[in-house]
């Protein structure tokens, strides 16, 4: 187990050392770990086109996902972790912690602007805040809001038509997008 005291991590073992209250167990939230994760991989990243997505911390491992326009390379995640691992502040960490650094799986809804620029051009389903879906072809993606081109059908003298729609979709509203993988199209 782990606890913090003065932003410094310490094992449980070492807490009998201490005074009585001089630390609450698990007075450090996940999230300042998180954080230093965060701040050491951006740190890693600056300069290059791959970027941080997210970062998960469970009791037991923590998950760095990482992306790029092109995509990842292996040599490029090992790379990474290997410098997490090497940092003095979170040495201790990966002792006790399983560390893994990849790209977001196909599943993973997508968390920052930079991979919503990369899935222009493809669908996505879009699950809004107040529970509505939309589906469509991601058309644009900008700092605050990203645009899908949406199918609306529609009845015309009786006939059936349909109408492809642009629909503005500021970020803040958005509770999931996900990318829609057809793959009897890449099948074909």
């Amino acid at each position: 187990m782990l606890a913090c005291i003065n932003k410094r991590l310490i094992f449980a073992s070492e807490i009998k050392e201490l005074r009585r209250g001089q630390c609450p167990l698990f007075n450090c939230p996940k999230m300042e770990l998180k954080d230093q994760i965060r701040q050491a991989v951006d740190e890693k990243l600056a300069g290059t086109e791959t970027f941080l997505v997210d970062v998960k911390a469970s009791p037991s491992k923590i998950a760095v996902f990482v992306d790029h326009p092109a995509g990842m390379k292996l040599e490029e995640c090992v790379e990474i972790s290997r410098h997490l691992e090497s940092l003095p502040g979170l040495q201790s960490i990966f002792e006790t912690h399983e560390l893994e650094v990849s790209s977001p799986g196909l599943d993973e809804p997508l968390k920052v602007q930079k991979q919503y620029q990369k899935r222009i051009g493809q669908e996505v389903s879009v699950l809004l805040k107040n529970g509505i879906r939309k589906n469509g072809t991601l058309k644009s993606a900008g700092e605050n809001e990203f645009v899908i081109v949406e199918r609306k059908n529609r009845k015309e003298n009786g006939r059936k038509s349909f109408e492809m729609v642009d629909q503005i979709i500021p970020l803040d509203d958005v509770k999931e997008t996900k990318v829609v993988f057809n793959f009897n199209k890449i099948l074909r």
